[in-house]
Formats: structure tokens, C-alpha cells, sequence
């Protein structure tokens, strides 16, 4: 029996896509409130506010852009309506964008760089709790294989005596088609079926049959078999993986 590995290493690398994402959101929420930060300090200075209040001033008005990311967050687990995250997170966002663009000089590239950060701290906090969401709402994928164990006979047991039976003499039968033969002798044992969902907790069926060498269709009739005949214990979603 011979595994597809490249199919293995690709889905290996795709499952570590979204964490690559989630570092470079949380990267770009970090940088984008510390220049948002400093742009609303020095609105808040300009605005007459005292020195010593105004590194909170930021904080007051950022803050609110997480309390909407959180609140649409919170309202889509519970199937709620989002509409007050989301006036909330789109209210402050152009409060922040205003602010950042009236300490800056009123020329184009000058509102550009100061109407980015909060703009890309909204979108960031708003794909981070998108990545929460689907961590939190995922189904969790559990394979189990079941390899049956004789039990040991008692040794107090008195020996059986059983009669030798008649030989039977086997049918002749017709050659089997070397092509069908062939085919067979190379498919995928139920062990190597199971094994490979095992190791790879969330893969499809296709990926799976591509990683077995065999059809989609093979490795779907072969899970239902093993499932009726109690060897296996797999979700009911799983059969209806594309």
C-alpha cells in the first residue's frame, strides 16, 4: 500500500495558513493602534485636554472599536442581531478617522496616511474575532478504529473433540481479469483508510482518496462498511464531506 505524501505536505501546509493569517492580523492591529494612538494624543492636546489625561483620550475612543468587533462577536454566536456592533465599530471608526486626519496636514497623501490606521485596526479587530468565531462554532472531528482482540480461552476447559470434516473441493472458477487483479491487490486496506483520517483530523474525502490512490467514491463505501460493521466510530457529517 503506497500513501500520496505530496497530497500530506499540502494539506499539512494549508492547515497552517490560518495561523500565518492570524500573526499578521494580530501584527497589523498592534501597529495600527499605536499610530492611531499617537495621532488622538496630540488631537487631544490640541483640543486643550491636560497633559496627563491625554494618554487615556486614545484609549476612549479606540476602545470602542474592540467593545463593536466583541459585541458582533458575541451576537452571531448567540444568532442574534448584529446591528448594534456594527454601528457601534463603523461610529467610532469615523470618529477616529476624523480625528486622525485633523492633526495632519490637509493634503492628499497626509489624509491617506492618517485615515489608514484606523481603518486597518477595524478591519484587523474584525478579523480577528472572525477567526475566533470559527474556532469556537468548527465541529470537532473524532476517528476511532476498533481492531478486535480474541480473548483467551480458560485453560480449565475441558479439550472439544471435533471430527475432522469432509474435504471440500472448491469450484473451478474463471481467471480473474489481470487488470481487476491488479487493482485490487493495490487498494487500500480498511486500516490504511482509517489511519489516514486518523493522522489528518479534518481532511476531505477527496483529499483522503488522493493520499490513497483510489476514488472518492471507494474510500466513502468503504467508511460506510466499516461503520455498519462496528470497526469504526466517525461522526455522521464526515460521509458527506465533498
Amino acid at each position: 500500500m503506497t500513501v500520496n505524501t505530496t497530497s500530506g505536505m499540502v494539506y499539512r501546509f494549508e492547515s497552517k495558513i490560518p495561523d500565518l493569517v492570524l500573526v499578521l492580523v494580530i501584527t497589523v492591529s498592534v501597529g495600527s493602534f499605536l499610530l492611531s494612538y499617537v495621532a488622538l494624543m496630540e488631537a487631544a492636546t490640541r483640543a486643550g485636554i491636560p497633559n496627563f489625561l491625554a494618554p487615556a483620550f486614545p484609549l476612549t475612543v479606540d476602545a470602542f472599536l474592540a467593545i463593536g468587533t466583541l459585541t458582533i462577536l458575541r451576537n452571531s454566536l448567540r444568532k442574534e442581531s448584529t446591528l448594534k456592533g456594527w454601528t457601534v465599530l463603523v461610529s467610532f471608526t469615523l470618529v477616529s478617522i476624523g480625528l486622525n486626519v485633523a492633526v495632519g496636514e490637509y493634503t492628499p497623501l497626509s489624509i491617506v496616511c492618517h485615515a489608514l490606521p484606523p481603518t486597518a485596526l477595524a478591519i484587523s479587530l474584525e478579523l480577528f474575532t472572525g477567526f475566533i468565531s470559527s474556532d469556537l462554532t468548527r465541529r470537532p472531528v473524532l476517528f476511532h478504529y476498533d481492531i478486535p482482540v480474541h480473548e483467551p480461552v480458560p485453560a480449565d476447559l475441558p479439550p472439544v473433540e471435533v471430527e475432522d470434516p469432509e474435504p471440500i473441493i472448491p469450484p473451478v472458477q474463471e481467471e480473474p481479469d489481470e487488470s481487476v487483479t491488479i487493482a485490487r491487490s493495490q487498494g487500500p486496506s480498511d486500516r490504511d483508510i482509517a489511519l489516514v483520517f486518523q493522522e489528518n483530523p479534518g481532511i476531505t474525502m477527496s483529499a483522503a482518496a488522493e493520499m490513497l490512490g483510489c476514488h472518492r467514491t471507494t474510500v466513502s463505501r468503504r467508511l460506510s462498511a466499516m461503520k455498519k460493521a462496528g470497526t469504526v466510530s466517525i461522526p455522521d457529517y464526515l460521509g458527506s464531506t465533498q
